[in-house]
């Protein structure tokens, strides 16, 4: 009946087994689908049969996948991106309630409590929880409200009569993925910040107890209680391990480090020196750090 789901290279499988480990304990499926041409060849770990399908892109359907390629290029981050409503339909044919998560993701509480959101609700979304004044962490972390849009797409539920608000998202990431600050668009995330305006039967999740990250580790009331990660009394279910989760969480007096540990050996069991950092001059870091440049300029009045 439930199911979580992800897309991945080959390079980032160590990733999806962490994520899958921590499911295991879960009644719940993980659906898997991976871009390289390649993938058939690869040996995935035993104890994951029982637990993991995976997909090929030629299982989902070949005209959209076909124009989204044609558009962004076989590998790209664009592709990636526009494939999460595409993939979201095809395991929709399969399972009632199915949530997408990225592949950086790992989870410290049941998904029950997710899935059962999803039995009155059609869609679940949740919000980055950037600070809602510019006094918390500055303009720059203030704005990202508005530029970076509302809600992460790091994690999407949806039962499978949500197939309009699917479709409509597909067009939307067909029709254009990129970041335009000046245009209103952020990849697939900022058209998310729609949904609650254009579809009935959306629940938008209070805190970051789902989907917490170091964008959200201002959050009032967070704490340890008993050994877990709580934000009040409220156990945190999964983390969102992104390269800034990583740095500020391995600072051992971060209250997320012992996650942050843990993820961590999840990971190495798979991959020695899992967290080799990206090159410092690579084309998306030189990227960002242009975007970053010009977003400073843009707000150096508030500094």
């Amino acid at each position: 009946m439930n199911a979580v789901c992800t897309i991945t290279t080959r390079s980032h499988l160590h990733k999806v087994y962490a994520l899958a480990d921590s499911l295991q304990t879960h009644d719940v499926s993980l659906f898997v689908l991976i871009l390289d041409d390649l993938s058939e060849g690869i040996k995935h770990p035993t104890h994951l049969d029982s637990k993991v399908e995976w997909i090929r892109l030629r299982d989902l359907d070949s005209e959209k996948v076909a124009a989204c390629i044609q558009k962004y290029g076989r590998i790209s981050d664009e592709l990636r991106w526009a494939l999460k409503p595409l993939f979201l339909k095809f395991v929709c044919q399969k399972k009632t309630k199915v949530c997408y998560v990225d592949n950086d993701i790992c989870f410290y509480e049941s998904s029950d409590v997710i899935f059962e959101k999803l039995t009155d609700y059609r869609i679940l979304l949740t919000p980055h929880f950037y600070p809602h004044t510019p006094e918390l962490k500055g303009a720059n972390w203030f704005e990202a409200n508005f530029q970076v849009g509302i809600y992460n797409a790091g994690f999407i539920g949806v039962r499978n009569d949500a197939i309009d608000f699917l479709d409509w998202w597909s067009h939307c990431c067909l029709y254009d993925m990129r970041k335009s600050y000046f245009r209103g668009l952020f990849d697939d995330q900022k058209y998310l910040d729609l949904v609650p305006t254009i579809f009935p039967s959306v629940y938008v999740h209070p805190k970051p107890t789902w989907n917490f990250a170091a964008w959200n580790d201002w959050y009032p009331n967070i704490q340890r209680k008993e050994g877990k990660l709580c934000i009040g009394e409220e156990p945190i279910v999964f983390i969102h391990f992104t390269p800034l989760s990583l740095k500020e969480f391995a600072n051992k007096s971060n209250l997320a480090n012992d996650n942050y540990a843990h993820y961590l050996t999840s990971l190495t069991h798979y991959q020695p020196g899992p967290l080799t950092a990206e090159r410092k001059f690579s084309k998306r870091n030189i990227k960002n750090y242009i975007r970053f440049l010009f977003w400073r300029f843009l707000t150096r009045h508030q500094h």
